[in-house]
């Protein structure tokens, strides 16, 4: 069995941390189905921070601006990890996002994940600042914190309110006989002076106010003068605290009331919109500094709904259509105009994002390289039937891996792993939101519903009669035992405050087995065992037992912080991360690199050294050791994908190296009594053996480089790149485009070949660069160096006019164009104190792209190189990041970061304002920063694996999802055919061509 967790498992943590730490822009496709925005009238929004949420009718969440993760968003996006709950509220802003469903759960979206809290029969919930509130079906009233690192505290309960509570707003209830009570610091009293309330809101800066059954407005606390006008001190002053609520001069009629960080809103009941307090970025929708008594709002429809919240600079209100309006701050995009400008003082709808079509069945695609191919998990059920997933296909056989069926996944397949049991397999999530789902034939899926408890990290075996499924319960709770008798319906045994991944029956009792806790130390408890005798660490495994799966006993793994433990995050110590697996004589083991742990009964276990054949061969995972006939194999992993098989004659003692033929890739290999089937997942390689040495490969291996270059000669396409996280030079080779040979310019131990960045094709040759060198080949094959630059000179790109070879690269902070007629001879014709990123020529006519500082850069001529024109272009967030590309499109130059501009004479841009281009300017990281080409017939752009564009004779641009889940860069495109050939990072090759 492969599962998500047995490979890159330090790169992803390191990768989510990074991102976690830098911050990305959103790379979610909005998409044109029945659940597209505007679709159902909108029915609650929230106004956090920095970010704007709207749930419409339907259920569905979208939302724009700057998230928990610090992702912006121009322009609404569909929450697509919460699309499978039926949400029937919401509350937060930007630092925690808390769901209401129809089933009375409420769920927590914020940097530690997606996590439900354990309450049930809720009917309402509300948030201020970092408090967030539910109020029970039985009257019970919860409140809980999040701190600023997003952690959660357990809801407690406050005591002392009379029912019914209607709301909640921070340190105030509403009882449903309209009086008020303070429930600071978790106390409870009647705030006096506070009757025939219909609603109530505490804004910043201590500014309450209270919404009355005869349509007048009251406000108490900071701020508020007894005559009812505003004390105009934010942010300094000699605040006066009036703990009497007084009138708000100006308002009648009130149907709704709300607030944001320093400026409060009210809905009349005729539809009419009144603002005061602060105008710092335009909230007031008015040229004042601030406004001390409300002021109607002009420019609006009549407005049926508004909703604040109380750090937000900005308004969204909703009209009697159910459409969206808003203005006020701007600067994260939490208006959601498609703009980037800082604030809007005019009122402004949400704008509806431009509809991004299927491409299925309207054009032919196939990833012909590692993206979308790669096997992201796989399962056996032991007797030669196989089902394998990878993101865009379910693969299945049922004669030992001879012959493989396609079929559709269920789902997104890349956080999920598949587990088989008794009769079928069990395609369980990572993320708690994800459905888990169980099939018998690979092609008809089923959902896992029957669960009352969502989890993640599920495991399914048939343990003593019965299907057993554990998992990780919500917030890190401990983990939750479910058991069936027919695989659908699941009844929950237990939950168990520990934490363990896997249950066997010994014969006796039932064993839960987790990790364990790496230490320095002695090993004097059950179950500290050596882990790594070279380091000094040991480790102390998890064990649970258990007569009946209801009652659970730990037996070793408490932790102890006496323990000099090698790694605590959160009070927690650092697992081993191994699987420990029960043989078919009920005995368990573990093999590790350098030792061993077995235990005849799963509770006691032994550690003991590996041969030291073994552990010099530097294996990092393996499968086995198999019996063939007298021998023993193991089949293994090294570090960047080696393989190597290990065979031993005596039982294990010694290890010898065995050669395999025609299989340069490790591989997980499982025996299905009759013959040998091995996965090579990184590679999307399936292979059969009948003797384990001679290998037949049924699928793959897929290209995986990351190409940065291709270029075609006399039908010979010639790629260049790099494998290994850019370690080692790598150039593909193919006749046709599509069936690709890779190799290596050295060795996947070697990094001292510099790889090639930029390839072109140059008369009968093709010219590659990369670091300071310079390259030629007749073939794409066989490479010789024709140059090199001084060693402190980075090339970048290469390109020709057809009599000359142009490249652009840096040396130090600096940027140079340099000229060759023949690729030995090189000289400079321009140097710019500039990153030089992208080159693009016709004629005489020359553009280069790139960033000075965080702008955006084009330097452009129309004579040769005698007079360059120079653009800046400024950019916003982290745009400067990314890559900013020119190319030469049916008589145009289109440079394109996150905008496009184009130019016809080389000399003068002017900004696009196509659809494709406002797409891009909102959403850049889904779909900017691409590349464009001319086919012959169509322009075509393509931004990532996911995502393309083709414009028709007139021009029109229509946006399109491959269907692929393949968000991988694009460094690339050419035309191929009547369509294009896209290349980037990790394997990604993309033919897309009309149908």
């Amino acid at each position: 069995m492969k599962n998500f967790w047995s490979k890159g498992c330090k790169t992803l943590i390191a990768l989510i941390l990074l991102c976690q730490t830098i911050g990305m822009w959103n790379t979610a496709v909005a998409s044109a189905d029945s659940n597209s925005f505007g679709a159902s009238p909108f029915v609650r929004t929230i106004a956090g921070k920095n970010v704007s949420y709207a749930l419409d009718k339907a259920g569905q969440l979208w939302s724009w601006g700057m998230n928990k993760s610090r992702e912006y968003s121009l322009l609404p996006q569909h929450e697509d990890q919460l699309s499978s709950l039926r949400i029937a509220d919401i509350a937060g802003d930007s630092r925690t996002l808390t769901v209401l469903t129809v089933q009375g759960e409420v769920w927590l979206r914020n940097s530690q994940g997606t996590n439900k809290l354990d309450l049930q029969d809720i009917t309402n919930i509300y948030a201020h600042a970092n408090y967030a509130y539910a109020i029970q079906k039985n009257g019970n009233v919860w409140r809980w914190e999040d701190d600023q690192e997003g952690k959660t505290t357990a809801p407690s309960l406050i005591d002392g309110l009379p029912s019914p509570v209607v709301k909640i707003a921070a340190s105030y209830a509403l009882l449903s006989d309209g009086t008020v009570y303070d429930i600071s610091y978790m106390n409870s009293a009647e705030k006096t002076g506070l009757t025939g309330i219909k609603d109530i809101i505490q804004g910043a800066e201590g500014c309450n106010l209270a919404l009355k059954n005869d349509g007048t407005v009251i406000g108490w606390g900071y701020h508020w003068q007894p005559d009812g006008s505003w004390i105009l001190t934010y942010g300094g002053g000699d605040y006066t605290n009036y703990n009497n609520p007084v009138t708000i001069k100006g308002l009648s009629g009130i149907s709704q009331i709300a607030g944001g960080e320093n400026h409060f809103a009210a809905l009349t009941e005729s539809g009419k919109v009144y603002v005061w307090g602060q105008n710092t970025k335009n909230q007031l929708a008015s040229k004042e500094n601030q406004s001390s008594v409300p002021t109607e709002v002009s420019g609006l429809p009549l407005i049926s709904s508004l909703f604040g919240g109380s750090e937000a600079l900005h308004n969204i209100v909703i009209d009697q259509q159910g459409k969206l309006w808003t203005w006020g701050n701007n600067k994260y995009g939490e208006l959601g105009i498609a703009s980037k400008v800082d604030d809007e003082m005019i009122p402004l709808r949400v704008a509806e994002p431009p509809s991004v079509q299927s491409a299925i069945g309207l054009y032919n695609m196939s990833m012909d390289g590692l993206a979308s191919n790669e096997i992201q998990t796989w399962a056996t059920d032991g007797k030669g039937g196989f089902l394998a997933l990878t993101e865009s296909q379910t693969l299945f056989s049922n004669d030992h891996g001879n012959s493989w069926q396609k079929a559709a996944p269920p789902t997104k397949t890349s956080l999920s792993t598949l587990y088989y049991a008794k009769d079928r397999y069990f395609l369980m999530p990572v993320n708690r939101t994800d459905p888990a789902y169980w099939t018998i034939n690979g092609t008809d899926w089923q959902e896992v519903s029957q669960l009352p408890e969502s989890i993640s990290r599920g495991q399914v075996k048939w343990v003593n009669g019965d299907y057993v499924l554990i998992g990780e319960a919500s917030l890190g709770a401990g983990t939750v035992v479910y058991i069936s008798k027919d695989g659908v319906n699941w009844t929950l045994s237990a939950k168990v405050d520990g934490q363990f991944s896997q249950v066997y029956w010994n014969g006796s009792l039932y064993v839960g087995l987790g990790s364990g806790y790496k230490y320095y130390g002695k090993t004097t408890k059950r179950n500290q065992l050596v882990y790594d005798a070279k380091e000094g660490t040991k480790v102390e495994l998890i064990v649970y037992t258990s007569s009946d799966l209801i009652n659970w006993k730990q037996q070793s793994g408490i932790i102890d912080k006496s323990l000099n433990y090698r790694f605590v995050l959160n009070g927690v110590p650092e697992t081993s991360g191994f699987p420990i697996s029960q043989n078919s004589n009920g005995k368990f083991t573990f093999d590790g690199s350098s030792r061993k742990f077995s235990s005849a009964d799963g509770i006691t276990f032994i550690s003991e050294p590996q041969p030291t054949s073994l552990t010099t061969n530097k294996i990092e995972m393996f499968s086995g050791p198999f019996s063939v006939k007298g021998r023993q194999l193991i089949f293994g992993t090294k570090w960047r994908g080696e393989g190597i098989m290990l065979s031993s004659s005596d039982s294990g003692k010694t290890w010898k190296k065995q050669a395999v033929k025609g299989i340069p890739f490790g591989m997980e290999v499982v025996w299905t009594g009759k013959q040998f089937v091995g996965f090579a997942s990184e590679s999307g390689l399936i292979a059969v053996s009948v003797n384990g040495i001679d290998w037949s490969m049924k699928r793959g291996p897929y290209p995986y480089a990351n190409i940065d270059g291709i270029a075609k000669i006399n039908g010979t396409y010639s790629a260049v790149g790099s494998e290994f996280q850019e370690s080692v030079a790598s150039v593909l080779r193919s006749k046709n485009g599509i069936n690709w040979n890779s190799t290596w310019l050295g060795d996947r131990y070697s990094s001292s070949t510099p790889w090639m960045t930029s390839i072109t094709a140059y008369g009968a040759k093709f010219i590659a660069v990369g670091s300071n060198r310079v390259w030629t080949s007749k073939d794409g094959s066989s490479w010789s160096q024709t140059n090199s630059f001084d060693s402190s000179v980075r090339l970048q790109q290469v390109t020709t006019d057809g009599s000359r070879l142009y490249a652009i690269g840096s040396k130090g902070i600096s940027s140079f164009l340099s000229v060759s007629a023949d690729g030995k001879s090189w000289s400079n014709v321009l140097n710019k104190g500039a990153e030089f990123q992208g080159i693009a020529i016709q004629g005489k006519k020359i553009a280069i792209s790139g960033y000075q500082g965080k702008n955006a850069v084009l330097y452009s001529t129309a004579d040769g190189g005698r007079n360059w024109s120079t653009m800046s272009i400024p950019t916003k967030g982290d745009s400067f990041l990314n890559p900013i590309t020119v190319q030469w499109v049916n008589n145009s130059f289109v440079a394109i970061g996150d905008f496009i501009y184009n130019s016809t004479d080389g000399i003068h841009w002017t900004r696009d304002s196509s659809p494709l281009a406002t797409l891009i300017e909102a959403e850049p990281r889904s779909y900017g920063y691409g590349h464009m080409t001319w086919s012959g017939s169509s322009s075509w752009y393509v931004a990532s694996g996911n995502v393309f564009a083709v414009a028709d004779k007139n021009g029109q641009w229509s946006v399109y999802h491959t269907g692929y889940n393949a968000e991988n860069s694009v460094r690339g495109v050419i035309p191929f055919g009547t369509g294009v050939l896209a290349y980037g990072k990790e394997g990604l090759l993309l033919r897309i061509t009309p149908n």
